[in-house]
């Protein structure tokens, strides 16, 4: 597999998690009208991504492959498109002063950590160094 191949399959990924997290974000704050930053980012992204899994396990009874994929995908984007249009919510509200420098520290310390998780990770699984040397 070339780096080409690797950087688009990436990208793809980048996209597919952005599109997972906005539409978790925007359904989660219309229907039940939070305001608060700081709960909507967390749970807005992790519904996002539970919804797409039930989707895709859904529809997989019905269409298998790669269509279905993309069907789940478009149905999760049409749902969050109609909650957009037809439920309101308020103006979100982000934190201020203390509440703020914490909020930015926790989520700085968390990005780290997700960083040292994600870039020194095997794909193989986290023994397969261990098992490598120990021949």
């Amino acid at each position: 597999m070339n780096y080409y191949n690797i950087v688009v399959s990436y990208i793809g990924i980048f996209l597919l998690l952005i599109t997972l997290f906005f539409t978790g974000f925007i359904i989660f704050k219309r229907v039940t009208n939070q305001t608060r930053l700081q709960l909507l980012l967390p749970t807005g992204s992790i519904f996002g991504i539970c919804l797409y899994i039930f989707l895709l396990n859904l529809i997989a009874h019905f269409i298998k492959g790669v269509p279905g994929f993309w069907f789940a995908l478009f149905l999760q984007i049409s749902l969050t498109y109609l909650t957009h249009k037809f439920f309101a919510s308020p103006s979100l509200t982000f934190p201020k002063g203390k509440e703020a420098k914490i909020y930015i520290l926790v989520l700085l310390i968390w990005a780290i950590f997700s960083y040292q998780i994600t870039a020194h990770a095997t794909t193989d699984g986290a023994d397969s160094i261990l098992h490598q040397y120990n021949k």
